[in-house]
This record gives structure tokens, sequence and C-alpha cells, in this order.
């Protein structure tokens, strides 16, 4: 039910900062290798897919790897799980917003929804409270 009510939303919410520079290099990362669009939305499925694939593999490489540290100590693995699930929501999220986009929309970007409904480029500006990563036409 959470997670139905999360996806009747636009965005993926994301409460504990220190996930959201990941949940937001993972959208970005993916928005970055889908590239330039072909016009039937059908025809993304693919790219959308690979880059998808590609872009988890770098996140889960990088846990992995201990690259992912807060004050020099590593994540543990139920942070690392709760990212996960972030993760599958932002897939949802990427899923909806490039399949759905009209042909003419051909990249996308990665914005954050700030509590008070205000888009800002992702970094930009933080502010205490649940912020929401989204994906956007570019």
């Amino acid at each position: 039910m959470l997670v139905s009510m999360l996806m009747a939303m636009s965005g993926v919410a994301v409460a504990d900062k220190t996930q959201l520079p990941v949940v937001s290099g993972y959208a970005k990362c993916v928005t970055t290798h889908l590239g330039a669009l072909p016009d039937a939305p059908d025809d993304r499925q693919i790219p959308l897919h690979d880059a998808s694939v590609a872009c988890r593999g770098m996140s889960e490489t990088s846990y992995a790897e201990g690259k992912l540290t807060l004050n020099g100590k590593r994540f543990p693995k139920a942070w690392w799980k709760e990212v996960r699930t972030l993760i599958d929501l932002a897939d949802v999220e990427l899923a909806r917003e490039v399949m759905d986009a009209p042909g003419n929309v051909k990249a996308f970007d990665v914005k954050w929804e700030l509590p008070d409904g205000t888009l800002v480029a992702v970094g930009d500006r933080y502010v205490p409270g649940t912020i929401r990563v989204r994906v956007v036409a570019a």
C-alpha cells in the first residue's frame, strides 16, 4: 500500500538525506545513458532497460567496494536495502516519464522537488524535510 501511495505521486520521496545523493545520482546516470531517444515510445524500452541495468550495476559496485561512506564509515546493509527500494521506485518513475512522454521529447533531466513544491537542480538547494527526486523532460 505504501508503494502504491508513493507511486501515485510523481517522483521518489527520499526522507533520509544520506540516501538522496545515491538515488539522485542513479536517476541522473540513467537519463545521461539514455541520450537522444527515438520518437516512438515503444522503441524507448530497450535503451531505458539497458541504461537502468548499467547504472544499477555501477551503484551496486560502489556500495560493494565500500565507496559509499559517511564520516569514513561504510553504510550498513540495512541502509543499502532501503536505497535499493528507492532505486526500484526511481525505475518506476523513469519508466513512467520516459515511456509516456510524447515523441518530440528526446531527453530527460533529474530535479529535486522541495517540500514546498519548487523544482530545483539536483544539489542546488537543500532544505529540511522529504525531497522528491523527479524525472522531467529536458
